[in-house]
């Protein structure tokens, strides 16, 4: 298969997104057996594409994928799930904020830079507010679909991220998550307080107090957590 017109080779302006941030959910639809070959097709994609760290794709072309990928395993947490279990030090917008974090503040800062390498389709930013803490994800554009999976994508990579930086002092009950749909994240989701939000972007609400928190590499024990 000729490389897909939906591709393009690096940012040019437009809201892209880099395709092979998508790797880990195709191969755990994979893993239960779906084959993913012809819903790629629909989107003018390959499976080789998708393994292409160089390729960039509009952004409803990702979401439209995540979609088909959830619906495909039959599974609506199907990114919620994968990213809360996600080895981050494979995901590589992790694994280049993680190398210079001291604290949980420094992981976020560098986490913002790292993404713009990735996505021209999406800035994050991290306001403070009294005792609480916002980390915004702000699309430049507004999605015709509601982007359902890939918010509960980001849920599940920060819910992720917080257990193993933060440590024992996570507390889900002071974490307000915002989908733009909830239906995408089960209910009382690990504790933390579930918000609807809107297709600008999901964000997450947390005690300032954590920023200062040094940022640990490796995750809790299982007993620990």
């Amino acid at each position: 298969m000729s490389e897909p017109e939906t591709a393009t080779s690096g940012p040019i302006g437009l809201p892209l997104i880099r395709l092979s941030l998508v790797k880990p959910i195709v191969q755990e639809v994979e893993r239960r057996g779906v084959a993913v070959h012809d819903l790629l097709d629909e989107l003018s994609l390959s499976r080789d594409a998708v393994f292409s760290s160089e390729l960039f794709v509009p952004a409803p072309v990702m979401y439209s994928l995540l979609e088909a990928l959830a619906q495909a395993a039959d599974d609506p947490y199907l990114t919620v799930t994968i990213g809360e279990t996600l080895d981050l030090s494979t995901w590589p917008v992790f694994a280049e904020a993680v190398s210079g974090a001291g604290s949980v503040g420094d992981f976020f800062h560098l986490f913002t830079m790292a993404a713009r390498r990735h996505a021209t389709s999406i800035r994050y930013e991290l306001k403070t507010d009294g005792a609480d803490a916002t980390f915004k994800a702000q699309r430049g554009f507004t999605p015709n679909m509601v982007p359902a999976q890939a918010d509960a994508f980001y849920a599940g990579m920060i819910c992720n991220i917080f257990r193993r930086a933060v440590g024992l002092d996570w507390d889900p009950q002071q974490v307000t998550i915002t989908p733009c749909d909830l239906g995408s994240v089960p209910g009382n989701y690990h504790g933390m307080r579930l918000q609807q939000g809107d297709k600008s972007g999901p964000s997450i609400r947390f005690p300032r107090g954590w920023l200062l928190q040094p940022f640990r590499r490796e995750p809790a024990s299982q007993e620990a957590q």
